[in-house]
């Protein structure tokens, strides 16, 4: 056998490919020698880069997928170590480059590899222990390690994680010029890092990607991979782009293309996408919030991972589903990318049903989200937990100032947004008892939710509170008058002109309007006219109150003052007793 392996050295191309190939169609076979019931074990001895790299790739898959078991050794700086890892076999989740040998040049190979060779190749040496899989899971020896078939209700590589592997998993990737292409590994290392404690399989976890700059393509659909290692293989594959960075057409692409059944989705599993982005969109950007928006009321639940220190916060939390501490993760160094990992591999998996403690009060009904919960409650009651009682029908005008002089402090921002969920949550959307409409602005008006938009749908309506915030003046009057003008509409779901229901006009400012301010209480006063409540929420600590009490209906009764986040429940039960007498 020596003897015959003496074989004469010829220059030339490093055809990886055609080697494989050869292995799989003439050595592996009975008429050469190949036992039915012996393992088959390549090993592919290599110092350089595949002349055709993605024909080797497909070359090994199909080896692989023939019983045949791939060594890779390279053998000095000219190999491609992404390459040896596509071509090795890799079925053991518990040591994924366990086939994968390298020697620093050919003087030392024998010395460096030759007993874990001999290792590697001997089939008696048993990797599963009584440990290796918790919960139950059953331990499979594979060829250099082992895999956990998990019992029903958990997953992971060990079987860890209480919760079903069954997930359709879009991953949403940034390659645009503010990632840089020196923090591309970064990215990659996150998507495998993501992929390899997943319970990857046609009938458990599917994952697709798209990649996104100036636009958006799908990458790789949930149908194409449905093997570990192809699908790692692939993302090695993708290519750094650089350019702009158009996060809302790959939002668009998400919603209209991904999740669909000819790209491999599947009717009755979670939709689950993670954004893989710092947060700076400069392509459509106000479109940005829009398209998360749709996305979130199509079903699917966003979870945004951001990697380095110059990520716009604003942007992240307005992509990411709610609540946010369960859908937005951050980590401030590219460096600390497994921390990462593993906080977006949690966010695929719930493990916590929160209507077992039946929370829901009033005979409401309970239906369980990804660490949370929403209580479907009897007509006349509201609250997250049904626990108010109001039979007053009424139409809610909610108005925002996301103006400069409120200043875009997250905080701010932050207890705007809140105030809004909380008065929605307290009022009975879902059965018209009540209705909402919201009307955000700064210069002018840059956003407005009609009150028949989302009547009798309080999720969704919930779902439509994010806003792109650009800042500006404060031209309160415009937003006061637009409210009378557009807002106050009947073809709009507006009801008002019936005596039998209420109307209220909330406005959250700090009181600071500055264009054509002389016309700010006339604004208000005209609403008065038309029969509306009006209510003024004075902002932050900067304000101006004379102002503000001016607007309201009732000077200091109807004029709260909110000051911080914490005040923000207190202020909104204040509103919604308010609203609840005639």
């Amino acid at each position: 056998m020596i003897e015959a392996v003496n074989v004469p050295f010829t220059s030339g191309d490093t055809n990886t490919a055609d080697a494989i190939f050869l292995a799989r169609t003439q050595l592996f076979n009975q008429l050469h020698g190949d036992r039915p019931n012996s393992p088959n074990i390549l090993i592919l001895l290599t110092d350089g880069m595949s002349s055709n790299s993605t024909a080797t790739w497909q070359e090994s898959s199909r080896a692989r997928a023939s019983g045949i078991n791939i060594i890779t050794v390279g053998v000095g700086q000219d190999i491609d170590m992404n390459e040896l890892i596509a071509v090795a076999t890799s079925t053991a989740p518990s040591s994924p480059q366990s086939n994968v040998f390298v020697a620093s040049n050919y003087s030392t190979l024998s010395t460096q590899l030759t007993n874990n060779l001999s290792s590697a190749i001997c089939s008696d040496f048993r990797h599963c222990n009584a440990s290796s899989c918790q919960f139950r899971g059953q331990c499979v020896e594979e060829f250099g390690g082992f895999s956990c078939r998990c019992t029903t209700g958990y997953t992971g590589i060990y079987c860890e994680r209480g919760c079903s592997g069954q997930l359709d998993l879009m991953i949403v990737v940034d390659l645009s010029g503010s990632i840089r292409s020196d923090r591309f590994k970064y990215i990659q290392q996150l998507l495998i890092g993501i992929i390899r404690n997943l319970d990857l399989g046609q009938f458990m976890t599917r994952v697709g990607i798209i990649v996104f700059s100036d636009d958006a393509q799908l990458s790789i659909r949930l149908n194409d991979y449905w093997n570990m290692q192809d699908l790692i293989t692939a993302i090695y594959k993708i290519v750094y782009r650089g350019q702009r960075t158009n996060t809302a057409a790959a939002l668009n692409l998400l919603r209209t293309q991904a999740f669909t059944a000819t790209n491999g989705d599947r009717s009755g599993v979670p939709n689950v996408a993670i954004i893989v982005s710092d947060g700076n969109s400069n392509i459509n950007p106000s479109s940005t919030v829009d398209e998360a928006i749709a996305c979130r009321q199509a079903g699917i639940r966003l979870v945004t991972a951001s990697l380095g220190d110059s990520i716009n916060m604003a942007e992240i939390k307005n992509i990411a589903s709610f609540p946010i501490e369960f859908n937005a993760y951050n980590v401030t160094n590219y460096t600390l990318v497994d921390n990462l990992i593993q906080l977006a591999v949690q966010s695929t998996c719930d493990s916590n049903n929160k209507c077992q403690s039946n929370t829901c009060q009033n005979g409401g009904t309970c239906v369980p989200l990804f660490n949370f919960y929403q209580c479907k409650c009897p007509r006349f009651y509201a609250g997250v937990n049904c626990e108010r009682n109001c039979t007053v029908r009424s139409d809610v005008t909610i108005v925002l100032d996301f103006s400069g002089s409120i200043g875009y402090m997250e905080d701010w921002y932050n207890m705007l947004v809140s105030f809004a969920r909380e008065v929605i949550n307290g009022l009975d959307v879902d059965n018209d008892v009540a209705r909402v409409a919201v009307v955000a602005y700064a210069t002018d008006v840059i956003k407005t939710i009609y009150f028949n938009e989302y009547a009798n749908n309080r999720a969704k309506l919930l779902e439509a509170l994010a806003f792109y915030y650009a800042g500006g003046t404060t031209n309160t009057q415009a937003a006061l008058s637009f409210v009378a003008s557009s807002v106050f509409d009947a073809n709009r779901g507006y009801r008002g002109f019936d005596s039998g229901v209420l109307k209220s006009v909330i406005l959250l400012s700090d009181g600071e309007s500055n264009v054509q301010a002389e016309n700010t209480v006339p604004a208000a006063n005209s609403l008065k006219r038309l029969g509306a409540r009006v209510y003024s929420v004075i902002v932050g600590t900067d304000f101006n109150a004379a102002e503000m009490e001016r607007i309201s209906s009732n000077g200091t009764m109807y004029t709260y003052r909110m000051p911080h986040m914490a005040d923000v429940k207190k202020v909104a039960s204040q509103f919604l007793n308010d609203n609840c007498r005639v």
